[in-house]
């Protein structure tokens, strides 16, 4: 559980932390849950995700044809490579996501500065491993 810091100075305030949103409503004593989201919902949430990075696909697929007009030989090549890192990401990931659980968002962000620090890297190992493996 996260403590509050604690005042250094006579002026600086305890600050709480944020309180977690519940999931259902109460009501009149009645418990109401939200409605799921749709496939449409979800696929426009989805959308919102591939797009966040786009200036990001346009240059991969600048640099993939590029290779295919200097040598359309290398064009497996880098397809297996960029799956194999991209393998070694995702598995970077879960393994800090099993091992440590979830980095859970507060206000404050120097607490989670470490969980952070300490995915990127296990990410990057896995990319490492990956990328320098056969």
């Amino acid at each position: 559980m996260i403590k509050p810091r604690q005042p250094k100075e006579k002026d600086d305030k305890v600050v709480a932390p944020p309180q977690e949103q519940p999931l259902t409503e109460r009501k009149d004593d009645k418990v109401v849950v939200p409605p799921p989201q749709t496939l449409t919902q979800r696929a426009v949430g989805m959308t919102k995700e591939v797009l966040r990075l786009w200036e990001v696909w346009i240059v991969t697929i600048v640099m993939f044809v590029i290779v295919y007009y200097v040598a359309p030989q290398q064009i497996a090549i880098s397809a297996y490579k960029a799956s194999m890192i991209t393998s070694g990401a995702l598995i970077g990931y879960w393994v800090d996501r099993w091992s440590f659980g979830r980095i859970f968002s507060t206000d404050d962000t120097d607490e989670k500065v470490p969980g952070m620090l300490r995915r990127a890297g296990l990410i990057a190992a896995g990319m490492l491993a990956f990328g320098l493996g056969a």
